[in-house]
């Protein structure tokens, strides 16, 4: 598929410095972008990248004013802009019909919505209840048992689950995620969640609207998650907490204590203005410690 750097131009609303008449054929980034190629600046960090990029032309802000090899179009958006253009580049979007692959175990039990892709290996146990416009990604085990054990005479009792998963419509849950049954009622992910692959969900908790979960992310039981919030990769979030609607919470970050909403990084996780507080007094560190050695040396310490 190939358009004219006019037609691009006119698609996006920009103002075009070079060619019109060029021909691009293809969209990426400035680091590896070819050429016949378009691709986008937003952000003055990346101005090294910019000047050795092989694209043949560019997405740049308006007040862009550094002259480039490429063409330019000048925009107020540059991210939108290329959005924009790369969805024109897009192949037809992968679909998942609606359905049961032959490899996937789904109980008799449980209840499926209308839509429902249950992908290869994919598991659904006992009693859960599946809205419509739902996708299961391979090897996702939706029910399984919460984990619950107690102390009887020196020996771990198992503690039976007896609830079940209730997942709303337009959930997204990716390959390998699993969601254990409730211990009693239900663990619960509402309309519109995306979670990515390798997610661990125990028991009771329950997922706000439209939140997002990144991979390797875990949350312990009966913790209660609002909406909209989002987790980046590998967050851990202990049992039995609330976390606020809008809550918004940096990679590799471990949640001890429920938020009221905003941003949170970390382990144990604080507010993100605290948490670069605390990482810019670390980084001061060495020189603290080599002029308290200086000190000390001074004073024969």
């Amino acid at each position: 598929m190939t358009f004219t750097l006019q037609e691009l131009a006119t698609t996006s609303g920009g103002e075009l410095v070079g060619d019109p008449s060029l021909q691009i054929t293809g969209a990426a980034s400035l680091a590896e972008a070819t050429p016949g190629e378009i691709s986008f600046f937003a952000n003055r960090k990346y101005i090294g990248l910019l000047r050795k990029t092989r694209a043949s032309a560019v997405f740049v802000p308006t007040d862009f004013g550094e002259p480039i090899t490429p063409a330019q179009i000048r925009v107020s958006n540059p991210t939108k802009a290329f959005e924009q253009v790369v969805f024109k580049f897009a192949p037809k979007p992968i679909t998942f019909a609606a359905g049961i692959h032959p490899s996937a175990v789904v109980d008799r039990s449980a209840q499926l919505g209308e839509r429902v892709s249950i992908q290869p290996h994919a598991v659904v146990e006992a009693g859960a209840r599946i809205g419509s416009r739902v996708i299961i990604h391979s090897g996702a085990v939706i029910g399984a048992d919460g984990f619950g054990f107690e102390m009887v005479d020196d020996r771990q009792q198992k503690i039976q689950q007896l609830g079940i998963v209730q997942i709303d419509d337009d959930v997204e849950i990716g390959a390998n995620t699993t969601i254990d049954r409730a211990r009693f009622g239900r663990t619960w992910i509402r309309q519109g969640v995306k979670i990515d692959n390798l997610v661990q969900i125990a028991h009771n908790v329950v997922i706000g609207k439209d939140s997002v979960i990144v991979a390797q992310s875990g949350i312990s039981g009966s913790t209660r998650v609002g909406q909209r919030v989002m987790m980046g990769g590998q967050v851990g979030i202990v049992g039995h907490l609330e976390i606020g609607d809008g809550t918004a919470i940096g990679a590799h970050s471990g949640v001890s204590k429920s938020t009221r909403g905003g941003a949170w990084f970390g382990s144990p996780a604080v507010p993100l203005a605290e948490a670069k507080q605390q990482i810019a007094w670390i980084h001061r560190l060495g020189k603290l410690f080599a002029r308290v050695k200086e000190i000390e040396k001074k004073l024969g310490l």
